[in-house]
């Protein structure tokens, strides 16, 4: 029954691909209210409350949570490789989780989840609760002192009340005829449930809008030296008071605020930095000025250092017939100014073909850079400066910040440059460089081209120190410059290295380079005389610095001899020479069989490289991996008859088996299929199919005996070699006295290979399609 499923295969890979998708775009859409924990990723911003998981270390092993460099809490990885992080008492800033396994310590950031809540009307202009934050996607859960939790119920017309907030706003609809309430004003809490953010609004019964100025965010925290940003809402009026701090804290500016387009809002951006200034009118503007939003300084306040870190009162309320100060108080607030650190610095790199010049958000310099200190001359280097407190003082001119601020400097310098020399130091004033910074999650790039750094490859090649030093706080890192190279994988063919490909459809030829991931390459194989041929391919530097292309070679002779040229790495072409081998192959026949289900016996199996054979059920077409039951230990490059693979998922009823050789691609006679993500011990195939073999398997059903015979009657006596023919499928050497029959028999044979894990293997194939897909 030796064969293929032709194409199967390869539709098992997009199908498979397909799966994923579905329910990837299902746990996206329901992540909301399904997501109890947040998992830690490098750069993350959290928001205190969430509890924050790792779910890669080592079990046992401890790993260490830092603050702004300083030692919090050492946690032990549970027995899933697990470490679990509450942040409810953990306060904002810059963390990093470090311990075996990390290379590089997982720095993340952890903030305050704002939060509004108001009664107003939706987009449909409906009567609704209003809820906004800057988090994306939420729930919340309503509760009152005001009002029964039946009649909030009731009021909103629900069963439940936790809400799902989609996106950053939700719009909440309720229904006062549903309701029985007296004149008055009502308060609703808003808590979310994952956070320690919560609001409170005011339902009005009864009773209308009066002018009023109020703070969208009654709390409002920001770092020493950054940009606050404080939202009024107006009601009926155009202007509006504000006041600043009190004598308490010795600095109160008053301010007027003006409603210049309409919106109902006037956000004030406070430059806590420039507070030195005795013009106050340099610390307070208006976000949208373009717009005709306006802040006009009343009272002129000033600090002798950049505003202290501490809590500041807001108040906001209506403008007297001058003018001038306050008539009525309707708003109040406070803001949380916390202390700032410049905390990391880190270097990435970028394909040489990126143009900076077009960066305009963090996000256009991470999704084309890779975290790397080692820079090819020619690519692009993005210094990573993370912290806060200089953003105020950087505006929007940060290289003119270094330059003019002496309480800060950037600069890049040359180490070892050798004895009686000075090493080079670039400033931005000789560097190509793009600045992109994002206050609101505390970051900045410095990008630049590498050939900045020098006239030739001499002064270019080499290590650099970079350093930013503000207000004390100093950060450096370190990258080298290296040669733009690249090689072939090769292998020692009649004593020379040599590119190795099989006549076969998918031939690989791969190989690594210095140069940044994404860089596009191009490979070409040329072969003249009696069998040519010229086959092209355009691939993807991967974030390892690999590449690797598949050419049809299936065409081509055996022992055809040809070269292999890799482009656009450097000037130059990298060249290898290259030979076409014979295609590897395999076939496979399995039979009708019955046994107990923990075992599968395949008649024959030829590997013309050695490799391994698992067992798949009927399940193979619409489920490729958790249709797999088993797999055997390694058989070397031959025909082998017999070979008894022990599942590790047994057959409980009958049903078919299906039999499919896999390669031994790295060598190590270990299968390692799912632990390489499928990039290694792919399976043998056929005109682009896996070389399978089908056959049914009758479970038979052991003999109980009755309660008077107990474990000997149902053991290795009666179900043993004379009725099973253990004598002809090996059973004698697979251990029957050992485990007993009322056993699960995975111990029952002894060629049983590495375990083949269900949803470790779903993970691995699709991803290795994903990876076949991204090197086409």
């Amino acid at each position: 029954m030796t064969g293929t499923y032709n194409t199967k295969i390869r539709s098992l890979f997009l199908a498979a691909l397909m799966v994923l998708s579905v329910v990837a775009g299902s746990i996206a859409l329901t992540g909301a209210a399904a997501a109890a924990n947040e998992s830690i990723n490098d750069g993350g911003v959290y928001f205190i409350g969430q509890t924050l998981v790792y779910s890669n270390a080592s079990a046992g092993e401890d790993y260490a949570l830092t603050k702004d460099g300083e030692f919090v809490r050492e946690y032990t990885a549970d027995s899933d490789g697990t470490v679990t992080i509450e942040t409810s008492a953990r306060t904002a800033g810059s963390y990093a989780l470090s311990g075996p396994g990390l290379s590089d310590p997982l720095d993340f950031t952890l903030t305050h989840q704002d939060l509004t809540a108001e009664f107003g009307q939706d987009d449909s202009a409906n009567d609704a609760l209003v809820v906004d934050s800057g988090r994306s996607g939420y729930d919340v859960n309503l509760s009152s002192n005001d009002l029964s939790e039946q009649e909030l119920k009731d009021l909103f017309n629900v069963t439940d009340l936790t809400f799902t907030v989609n996106g950053n706003t939700g719009y909440f609809n309720y229904n006062l005829s549903n309701v029985n309430l007296a004149d008055g004003q009502y308060d609703v809490t808003v808590d979310v449930t994952d956070t320690n953010a919560n609001a409170t609004a005011t339902l009005s019964v009864g009773t209308g809008a009066d002018d009023a100025a109020e703070f969208v965010k009654p709390i409002i925290t920001e770092d020493r030296g950054d940009i606050a940003e404080i939202e009024v809402n107006l009601t009926n009026v155009q202007d509006a008071y504000v006041k600043v701090g009190s004598s308490d804290v010795n600095y109160e500016p008053e301010l007027k605020v003006h409603d210049g387009n309409g919106d109902g809002t006037v956000t004030i951006l406070f430059n806590t930095y420039n507070t030195t200034n005795s013009d106050s009118s340099t610390a307070f503007t208006a976000l949208n000025a373009s717009e005709g939003d306006s802040v006009t300084v009343l009272t002129n306040a000033s600090t002798p250092k950049p505003l202290a870190a501490t809590d500041y009162d807001l108040v906001a309320g209506t403008l007297n017939s001058a003018g001038d100060g306050m008539a009525t108080e309707t708003g109040v607030g406070t803001l949380v100014i916390t202390e700032s650190t410049v905390s990391t610095m880190g270097s990435l790199t970028a394909p040489a073909s990126v143009d900076i010049s077009k960066f305009e958000t963090l996000s256009d310099v991470t999704d084309v850079s890779t975290s790397s200190s080692r820079i090819a001359m020619g690519d692009h280097v993005a210094l990573r400066i993370g912290g806060s407190g200089y953003f105020g003082a950087a505006g929007d001119d940060f290289e003119g910040f270094v330059a003019n601020n002496s309480d800060a400097s950037f600069k890049i310098a040359k180490v070892n440059s050798g004895p009686n020399a000075d090493a080079p130091a670039n400033h931005f004033g000789n560097m190509t460089t793009k600045i992109v910074y994002d206050e609101n999650r505390k970051a900045t790039f410095v990008v630049f081209d590498s050939d900045s750094l020098g006239t030739d490859a001499t002064q270019k090649l080499g290590n650099y120190r970079a350093n930013f030093t503000f207000e004390g706080d100093s950060v450096t890192t370190s990258f080298k410059v290296v040669e733009r190279t690249g090689s072939f994988d090769t292998e020692t063919v009649n004593g020379n290295e040599t590119v190795v490909v099989k006549a076969e459809q998918d031939a690989s030829i791969s190989g690594s380079t210095s140069v940044a991931p994404g860089t596009k390459l191009r490979i070409i194989a040329k072969a003249t005389g009696d069998s040519p041929f010229l086959l092209s391919k355009s691939v993807t530097v991967q974030e390892d610095g690999t590449f690797a292309g598949s050419f049809d070679f299936s065409g081509a002779s055996v022992g055809t001899e040809f070269t292999a040229t890799l482009k656009d790495v450097s000037s130059e072409d990298i060249v290898a020479q290259g030979i076409v081998e014979p295609s590897q192959s395999a076939s496979v026949s399995v039979s009708d069989q019955a046994n107990d289900g923990s075992y599968v016996v395949v008649d024959s199996v030829t590997l013309s490289d050695g490799g391994f054979v698992t067992i798949h059920d009927a399940t193979l077409n619409e489920s490729p991996f958790d249709s797999v039951r088993g797999t055997s230990s390694y058989l070397e490059a031959g025909t082998h008859s017999n070979v008894n693979v022990s599942l590790d998922t047994p057959y409980q009823e009958s049903g078919e088996v299906i039999a499919m050789p896999h390669l031994d691609t790295d060598g190590d006679q270990t299968y390692d299929f799912v632990t390489s993500e499928g990039s290694d011990d792919g399976p043998y195939t056929a005109d682009g199919a896996a070389v399978v073999d089908g056959a049914t398997l009758t479970v038979e059903q052991k003999e109980t005996g009755d309660n008077e015979t107990g474990d000997n009657e149902t053991g290795d006596d009666e179900t043993g070699d004379d009725e099973t023919g253990d004598n002809e499928t090996g059973d004698n050497e697979t251990g029957d006295d050992e485990t007993g029959d009322d056993e699960t028999g995975d111990d029952t044979t002894p060629e049983e290979g590495p375990g083949f894990g269900i949803v470790a293997a779903l993970v691995a194939l699709v991803a290795a399609a994903l990876v076949a897909l991204r090197r086409d």
